[in-house]
């Protein structure tokens, strides 16, 4: 399930759906306490493009290998990053969001919450 509300985000992204994109979030809040915007969504992406003609969505791009699940230590989140998969298979830039676990278990479904859209290395 938070797999599929990844990509359900990704497809929005993709497809300059910025408002949509954003209703895929639970939180649109950041770690850093700012809250996403359509306008901050299109800059991260318009940066992803200077490097990168698109974001695949095909069958390889939604592959579970390009998925990374990290539990917290304190057990009660994920923190889940999906590698945007490009054209040139450079795989260089991630979507990384933050499960809430107990939150997804009250409302049967995953309680998503947008950390950044970066270079990997960044």
């Amino acid at each position: 399930m938070v797999r599929t509300r990844i990509f359900m985000f990704l497809r929005a992204l993709v497809n300059g759906d910025f408002d949509q994109a954003l209703g895929s979030l639970t939180s649109v809040a950041n770690p850093d306490g700012d809250l996403w915007t359509t306008e901050k969504l299109r800059e991260r992406l318009d940066a992803y493009y200077a490097e990168h003609k698109y974001i695949c969505l095909d069958p390889n791009a939604r592959n579970a290998r390009h998925t990374y699940v990290i539990p917290s230590e304190d057990k009660l989140s994920w923190r889940v990053q999906q590698m945007l998969v490009d054209p040139q298979e450079h795989n260089d830039w991630v979507a990384e969001f933050e499960v809430d676990l107990a939150q997804s278990r009250s409302t049967g479904e995953p309680s998503l919450r947008l950390r950044r859209i970066a270079p990997l290395a960044a």
